[in-house]
C-alpha cells in the first residue's frame, strides 16, 4: 500500500497520471489540424475542482502537463477549439475542459 501511493506521489509530481506513465502514446504536440481550427478569445476563470488535468492540447489524447491541485486556481483563457480552453497559467499554455472552468463576472 505505501509503495503503490509513493508510486502515486512520484507521477503526480512528474504531472503524468498513471495511466499515461503506463501508456506514453499521448500526443505533446498540437496538430496543424486542432491548430487551424482554434478560436481566439480573452477573459480570467478559475478551476472548479482539485486535481484538474491541464493538457499539451485540446483533447485526452494531448499529454497532461500539469496537475493543478488548487481548486479556485485563477487563469487566463486564451483560446477555445469546441469544448476545450487554451488557458495560461503560471507561464505555461495549457488545454481544460470547458466544463471545469468558472468564468469570473467581477471586472
Amino acid at each position: 500500500m505505501r509503495f503503490l501511493m509513493l508510486t502515486t506521489l512520484v507521477l503526480c509530481t512528474l504531472a503524468l497520471t498513471p495511466v499515461q506513465a503506463a501508456n506514453k502514446s499521448c500526443l505533446s504536440e498540437i496538430s496543424a489540424d486542432d491548430a487551424s481550427k482554434i478560436k481566439i478569445g480573452s477573459y480570467t476563470g478559475k478551476l472548479k475542482t482539485d486535481a484538474t488535468n491541464l493538457r499539451l492540447g485540446p483533447g485526452t489524447r494531448y499529454c497532461v502537463g500539469l496537475i493543478e491541485t488548487s481548486k479556485a486556481k485563477e487563469l487566463s483563457v486564451t483560446g477555445s477549439l469546441v469544448t476545450w480552453l487554451r488557458v495560461e497559467l503560471d507561464g505555461k499554455a495549457l488545454w481544460v475542459h470547458r466544463s471545469l472552468v468558472e468564468k469570473n463576472t467581477s471586472h
